[in-house]
């Protein structure tokens, strides 16, 4: 996968700091997840490929990621696990999955579930890193009963990052039945 990636010349440092971003949101909600370690490395793949298609179509890049992750070429990915990258990469952005999709409507259950939880994820990691100029360095995240808080560093609330952040986490909500909320250190 590496060196398919390699091919792709667009913004490789947003995609790198959007892997680290989500995760370091991955390993903190383990228990509210409740996935493993190969769920793990399919959000870190479609992390690093979640805007290939940007150099065809910026408009619906998410879309052309899908068709590009898809159609690949990966030696040692089954063409399960390639197709949950695919579609995680394709939900990074705009419309959640739906059963209208044939692709997603086409997986178990549990994979269906799988792929919703990792893009929830994902939206929020690829949010901030908004202006892709890595500003947030570092998130923690904090559980209680009804309630995310992502412990940013830096934070500034009105910076692109969060406001991208809140609006991207409407899946993220759908999913966990948690509210969202964004702070800094010093917030706490």
């Amino acid at each position: 996968m590496n060196r398919w990636m390699e091919t792709f010349k667009w913004a490789p440092d947003h995609m790198r700091q959007v892997s680290i971003l989500a995760l370091m949101i991955f390993d903190d909600l383990r228990p509210l997840h409740g996935l493993d370690e190969h769920d793990r490395f399919l959000l870190q793949a479609a992390a690093i490929s979640h805007d290939v298609g940007f150099l065809y179509d910026e408009e619906n890049h998410h879309k052309v990621s899908f068709d590009l992750i898809r159609k690949a070429d990966f030696s040692g990915l089954n063409e399960l696990d390639q197709m949950l990258i695919a579609l995680i990469a394709r939900y990074h952005r705009k419309s959640p999955p739906k059963k209208k999709h044939k692709f997603f409507n086409a997986l178990e259950e549990k994979d269906k579930g799988r792929v919703k939880k990792l893009a929830a994820l994902l939206r929020i990691a690829d949010g901030l890193d908004r202006t892709h100029t890595n500003f947030v360095k570092k998130v923690q995240c904090q559980l209680t009963e009804s309630t995310v808080v992502f412990v940013l560093e830096p934070f500034e609330e009105k910076s692109p990052e969060v406001q991208a952040g809140l609006k991207k986490s409407a899946l993220f909500m759908e999913v966990f039945n948690r509210h969202v909320v964004f702070c800094g250190v010093a917030h706490l």
